[in-house]
């Protein structure tokens, strides 16, 4: 009798301790995050004129904020896509982003994308000139952002869709849909 008062006692005392000693410990402080994925590079808007759907690479590394469900990071994409106007010639597309995914729990489920950055445009133009044919590469470097959604299976499995938009002096804005499979770490 008196083991089982003992161990009631104890345990009561226990279970009242561990929530008190939890408040004591400092904040969650986050996790990183590292994600690798690929997937279809699709053109809209006036680039449709000039190329076909093309594929892309994309790495980025985050923080996951304790108690805010939002991820901040970085991530760098490669998009290639062969140029209508001759199958010989690619565009390369290089984008550096901050980007913020919001609502993007462990648990899984679906996240917000936002972010900002540069976006790099490098394409072959081929010349017609007197000792025969000729190319040049290029290159625009423009500020660009991307909006979009995606979702969590589970911790590691994600599929994004987003906008990717650039804003170039001439007026001749430039826009692609990348949408990713890829995992995290």
């Amino acid at each position: 009798m008196r083991k089982s008062i003992l161990a009631g006692s104890l345990i009561t005392l226990i279970s009242a301790a561990v929530p008190a000693a939890a408040q004591s410990l400092p904040p969650d402080p986050g996790t990183w995050v590292l994600g690798i994925g690929a997937g279809a590079t699709i053109p809209v808007g006036k680039q449709t004129d000039f190329l076909k759907t093309g594929f892309h690479g994309a790495v980025n590394i985050g923080y996951d904020l304790p108690n805010a469900d939002m991820e901040l990071g970085v991530e760098g994409i490669y998009l290639r896509a062969k140029n209508k106007l001759s199958n010989d010639n690619y565009s390369n597309v290089y984008t550096i982003m901050a980007h913020a995914h919001i609502g993007a729990g462990e648990r899984g489920g679906p996240y917000l994308v936002l972010g900002a950055g540069v976006l790099r445009n490098e394409y072959k133009q081929a010349l017609e000139v007197i000792d025969g044919p000729n190319e040049i590469t290029n290159t625009h470097s423009a500020f660009a952002i991307e909006g979009g959604v995606g979702i969590n299976f589970g911790k590691v499995v994600f599929l994004e869709g987003r906008v990717l938009h650039s804003f170039r002096k001439d007026d001749d804005e430039y826009t692609l849909v990348p949408i990713t499979l890829g995992i995290r770490f």
